[in-house]
């Protein structure tokens, strides 16, 4: 792991400090943010420490699983990174906390492509803006063969983490 750690793989995914200036950057630590209409409305005050609790670890996993994707996946034009992306705010979970969503994409050790995903609820104290996790969903896969497209794919994404988020209590 400590020479995985050394390359360059899934540099969206590393501390804050490095992560920021990644190539993918923006699918990483600028998009780790409180969204509404498609815009980001409000960065948590402790955005780094959030952001440092989760995806550096992350990143570990997905070093062991096999090395980043360089190639389309289904009927996907260009490469596309390993993401970080808000998918719900708070209001629209019904006060369960805002939905941040981490998708890495990897080639497994069979050669076939990967994404594998996290989803954690975050809440925020409307007083300091700081803020805390809530809660973690268990990371699940997709593959090649397991959608047709990448419309499939974000929708059976989409489906399964608003399943998971309806579980969730109210805050």
């Amino acid at each position: 792991l400590f020479e995985l750690r050394r390359s360059d793989q899934f540099d969206e995914f590393k501390s804050w400090e490095l992560a920021e200036n990644a190539d993918w950057a923006y699918y990483g630590p600028w998009s780790f943010a409180v969204f509404e209409d498609g815009e980001p409305v409000h960065r948590w005050s402790n955005e780094v420490e959030l952001w440092n609790q989760i995806a550096p670890p992350i990143r570990d996993e997905l070093l062991l699983l096999g090395p980043e994707v360089t190639e389309p996946i289904w009927d996907e034009e260009n490469v596309l990174a390993s993401s970080v992306s808000a998918s719900w705010n708070d209001s629209t979970t019904g006060g369960r906390g805002q939905v941040m969503r981490f998708q890495g994409r990897y080639v497994d050790g069979s050669g076939d492509p990967r994404v594998r995903v996290w989803a954690f609820l975050i809440a925020m104290d409307e007083q300091t803006g700081e803020g805390t996790f809530v809660a973690q969903m268990a990371p699940f896969e997709l593959g090649a063969a397991d959608v047709s497209s990448h419309d499939e794919l974000f929708g059976e994404i989409g489906e399964r983490v608003w399943a998971w988020v309806q579980t969730q209590p109210v805050l």
